[in-house]
């Protein structure tokens, strides 16, 4: 990186002036003049113009966020977590659900068993036929 030339006070004050836009023209005829004889001056302009320009951006761009995060409704408040036993009326649904679940498991546990011992008994086949096939009667 090269060496920062000696850089004049007057020469700071015309590029501050131009680039906050309060330069009038007999100071941007003398800034011109000196941009012109000299290339250290023109590198420390260019360079400066740019800083000038970032900065400006940035504080334009937070300025933004600010006010777009300022437009955002409040978040509702958050209730901090319950500490400690829950409450009866938790313990009253719990007992609720396990007894329900009792009964209806109960039930069906019945309902299976009653299923099992109510089939009913196969029918008779005819003691006097041996054989599994039986011929259909005669026509008279």
């Amino acid at each position: 990186m090269l060496p920062e030339p000696a850089i004049s006070d007057r020469f700071r004050d015309l590029v501050d002036a131009y680039l906050d836009g309060t330069i009038d023209s007999d100071a941007l005829a003398e800034l011109e003049s000196l941009l012109r004889e000299d290339p250290a001056r023109r590198a420390y302009f260019a360079r400066y113009a740019q800083t000038h320009t970032d900065l400006a951006l940035e504080i334009a761009s937070r300025t933004a966020a600010e006010q777009a995060i300022a437009q955002l409704p409040e978040p509702p408040a958050m209730r901090p977590p319950h500490q400690g036993p829950p409450a009866r009326s938790v313990w009253w649904r719990v007992a609720a659900s396990l007894l329900f679940g009792v009964f209806l498991g109960g039930g069906v546990v019945g309902l299976f068993a009653a299923q099992t011992h109510s089939k009913p008994a196969p029918a008779p086949t005819p003691a006097h036929s041996h054989s599994t096939f039986a011929a259909p009667p005669l026509a008279p």
